[in-house]
């Protein structure tokens, strides 16, 4: 069987961030802190995204299209993360602006780029046949 380096790096990176986003919940229960949540989340999202881009590659490591969808897949477990790191900065530097304005806010940025990621995929412009990108694994023909 065939195991890539990258699916091994992302198990091992998944196991460091579920490990953090637990550490976090039992600070998070005992001192009911919202940036504990967030670091909650953050490592939590991001502990998603690397189980599924490890477990991608364990399943498909040759099929760029389903790499391809697993990689829309988990790119939204880091945004997740992401909104959660900027509502972090804010609530730490600018604690008067309300957090929730700024995770809906983030949250919508989510959502368009998961559609864009989704209706610009390099996989699916291939099928469709209407652009042709150098990329070696996907240029067999």
């Amino acid at each position: 069987m065939y195991l890539p380096l990258y699916s091994v790096l992302y198990f091992f990176m998944s196991g460091v961030f579920f490990f953090f986003a637990l550490r976090m919940q039992q600070t998070y229960q005992k001192t009911r802190s919202l940036i504990g949540l967030y670091f909650r989340n953050i490592a939590l999202f991001s502990g998603i995204a690397s189980m599924i881009y490890a477990l991608m590659g364990v399943f498909f490591p040759k099929n760029s299209l389903a790499l391809g969808v697993g990689n829309i897949i988990g790119e939204p477990f880091y945004l997740i993360g992401f909104v959660y790191i900027i509502a972090s900065f804010f609530y730490l530097t600018f604690p008067k602006i309300s957090q929730k304005k700024v995770i809906t806010i983030g949250f919508i940025f989510v959502i368009v780029s998961i559609v864009s990621h989704i209706y610009f995929s390099p996989i699916l412009l291939l099928m469709k046949k209407e652009y042709f990108i150098l990329t070696p694994q996907l240029c067999q023909v």
